[in-house]
């Protein structure tokens, strides 16, 4: 609604609280139009005292909510408010000391669902100071598309048992609007429709105007009625229901003349005064018909714009209809639309899971999904997960049964998840997924899956004989000597965020390697690069013969006969944790307090052997999550 008519006479103050230079104009404005939003509504006084709490509190919430809004140019209108109170002995020099003075607001700073709600019928002056929550919502000015938010909602408390009560739950009605631009843009709205106000109530008040006529008829009196007196001729009509206006009637010309001369005189002078009364009478009435016809005129003249406008919407109707109906027909090459969006760039669903996206440049693909090859990570999941791959064809996905992400972008999610540090909110803008819980769904679903497949990939001790040994012995390995070399043994701490909250697992994550929390795991790892056995991760306070203890008890380090181990100081002497007692070679100098140039040698060429074991360790410190510090949030995974 675009205008709110005022019937009532405006304040004079136009004085707002606003602090806006435009204001004052925008008022006189709207009063000009009579517009409603041209009064001026008083402000609950911030110094007042009342002696009941529940006013009390209302008032200072009200005042707490409208800084709120517009904190700068209402604090300074607030500051003129004044209640002074006089002294209890009141007297002459003192009574004058009283002072109380009130600040206003401009109802054009209301929102207008609440002046069509309260003020539209033009009777009342001012809004109310809050209304039910219930009403608020009905009303459509509490919530994300209203005017009105939580932080608006007055709560009454019980003092007994300090719980709010529902049923007092009241939004403030407090000034919200305060964009001059669009004040006058609703100015002149309203004038149009002010105008067409005033063209109705003009025709109105002359339909009211309609003149009253005297109705009266002449008829001829008989000889014994008339008396000289002229007024007898005329009689009143008005109780008759068939004829309308005064009618005159005259006898024959054969019975006027056979009266008495002094009658017949009488006679003529009333018809005389009496066509001249019917004159007048004819002529006020030809006047108010012309007038009848110009508000026939006014009216057909506005039929005949109102049918215009009527028909020009029509036509934009149709016209719109025309081309939704164009748009609908029109036949476009789904498969041009993908290519143009994957073009675009951007990381976006589309150009995340298509196979000619961002990812065929290895760099992404690598960072992104740990895969330099994405076409090779796409049939990896396939073949591991059993899922099946499918083209997106939308950037977002939306709500409802089976719309979310298919099972490998989920995949693809958990796994940019893992090689990156983001957050949900950027993995759901990426993969078009509005909710963040949504995105923790996913990841909580396929991290274990992950993790899983990631075991029996490192979990390859129990497949290898003694002929596999010898197939993947490297050359340099016989060239110095070293024969017979099942694995290579290494351990590796990941540093970890402090748990404060408990000082078991403080203690516990403590690691002498680090001098700080940590996580420490052991890798069983071929000379080729491949994992065989890795331990699960341990806090960093287990030493990692401690580890070795507990993995071999449970019979995970089962190496053939005569087998070599090959590792550093750390693992001296731990023959015994394996199950066939695999003796763990290092170099002899650490041992031996005395030692040739040649065992030197021998011994850095064997320890230069030992070098595949580090870039094991060095793949999976690429992971994201797993360089640097391990947050805290990360540890259920």
């Amino acid at each position: 609604m675009n205008y709110f008519h005022f019937q009532k006479k405006y304040q004079t103050r136009t004085a707002c609280i606003c602090g806006l230079d435009k204001c004052k104009d925008v008022v006189k404005a709207f009063r000009k139009i009579e517009d409603v939003r041209g009064n001026v509504q008083r402000i609950p006084n911030s110094i007042a005292s009342s002696r009941k709490s529940s006013i009390q509190s209302v008032n200072e919430f009200y005042i707490k909510r409208l800084l709120a809004h517009r904190r700068d140019g209402n604090k300074n209108g607030l500051s003129k408010q004044r209640n002074e109170r006089p002294p209890k002995k009141t007297t002459r020099s003192t009574a004058s000391c009283t002072k109380k003075e009130d600040v206003f607001v401009a109802l054009w700073h209301f929102d207008k669902v609440l002046l069509q709600q309260y003020l539209s019928s033009g009777n009342d002056t001012s809004l109310p100071k809050m209304i039910d929550k219930k009403m608020a919502i009905a009303h459509g000015i509490l919530g994300a598309d209203g005017c009105y938010s939580n932080a608006d909602i007055h709560k009454q408390w019980n003092d007994k048992k300090k719980i709010p009560i529902l049923e007092s739950e009241h939004v403030v009605l407090v000034p919200t609007f305060y964009s001059v631009t669009e004040a006058f843009n609703d100015i002149a709205k309203a004038t149009v429709s002010f105008e067409d106000f005033q063209l109705v109530r003009n025709a109105e008040t002359k339909l009211q105007a309609r003149p009253s006529i005297r109705s009266s008829t002449i008829s001829l009196c008989s000889s014994q009625d008339c008396n000289g007196q002229s007024n007898s001729l005329i009689s009143n009509l008005s109780n008759s229901k068939k004829r309308k206006g005064p009618t005159l009637n005259m006898d024959s010309v054969r019975s006027i003349q056979s009266l008495p001369k002094r009658q017949c005189t009488e006679y003529l002078n009333a018809l005389h005064s009496s066509i001249d009364e019917y004159k007048k009478w004819a002529s006020t009435e030809i006047n108010r018909l012309n007038e009848k016809a110009d508000q026939l005129d006014l009216y057909e003249r506005l039929l005949g714009e109102a049918q215009v406008k009527i028909k020009q919407i029509e036509l934009e109707r149709d016209a719109a209809c025309k081309e939704l109906k164009e748009s609908n027909d029109c036949k476009f090459d789904e498969d041009d639309i993908l290519e143009k969006l994957k073009r675009m760039g951007g990381l976006n669903r589309i150009s995340l899971v298509s196979k000619n996206g961002v990812c065929t440049d290895p760099n992404i693909s690598r960072q992104l999904y740990g895969f330099r090859d994405f076409e090779f990570c796409i049939d990896f999941l396939e073949t591991v997960f059993e899922i099946k791959y499918e083209e997106p064809i939308q950037s977002t996905i939306s709500a409802g049964y089976n719309k979310g992400l298919t099972d490998i972008e989920q995949c693809l999610l958990t796994l940019v998840y893992t090689n990156t540090r983001w957050g949900y909110d950027i993995l759901g803008l990426m993969f078009g997924v509005a909710s963040v819980s949504t995105v923790g769904d996913y990841i909580i679903k396929w991290m274990p899956l992950l993790g899983e497949r990631g075991d029996m990939m490192s979990s390859l001790l129990m497949f290898m004989d003694e002929d596999s040994y010898e197939t993947l012995e490297p050359k340099s390995y016989k060239e110095v000597g070293l024969r017979k070399v099942g694995a290579l043994v290494d351990g590796k701490d990941f540093l970890a965020e402090t748990v404060r909250v408990n000082r078991v697992l403080n203690c516990a994550l403590a690691s002498n390697k680090m001098h700080a929390s940590a996580f420490r795991i052991l890798t069983w790892s071929l000379a080729c690069g491949a994992v065989m056995e890795r331990t699960a991760a341990f806090l960093g306070r287990a030493s990692e013969k401690g580890l070795m203890n507990t993995w071999g008890s449970l019979g995970r380090l089962l190496f053939p006969l005569l087998y070599l181990i090959l590792g550093d100081k750390g693992f001296d002497n731990t023959a015994g944790c394996y199950t066939n007692y695999n003796t763990t070679l290092h170099p002899s100098f650490l041992t031996n307090a005395q030692f040739s140039k040649e065992q030197v040698n021998h011994n850095i060429h064997v320890c230069q052997k030992r070098y595949s074991c580090e870039v094991v360790y060095s793949r999976v410190t690429g992971v994201g999550k797993l360089s640097g510090v391990f947050r805290k949030e990360w540890f259920p995974h």
